[in-house]
């Protein structure tokens, strides 16, 4: 959920860096993927960022993982740190 005044303080510019929770109400209440706020959010269309916005969701996501899943995601990004060097 996303407040009237949020949503207008990001219509009218002064809020120029909403938080991940107020994409979030925004996605819902427009009925489009996070994926697809995130994208317009940082100015970029989805067919050209799309690996790129599902990163950056997934480290902002990251501080909400419980330590197990922080666990496998570390894993994860060690692997595919792994790969790109390769």
């Amino acid at each position: 959920m996303i407040s009237h005044s949020t949503v207008y303080d990001i219509i009218a510019g002064r809020n120029t860096n909403p938080s991940l929770s107020s994409l979030r109400g925004l996605a819902k209440g427009l009925g489009i993927t996070e994926e697809e706020m995130f994208a317009a959010a940082t100015g970029k269309t989805l067919e050209k960022s799309s690996i790129d916005n599902r990163l950056a969701l997934i480290g902002l996501k990251f501080p909400q993982l419980t330590d197990e899943q922080r666990i496998d995601a570390e894993a994860l990004l060690r692997a595919l740190e792994r790969a790109v060097e390769s």
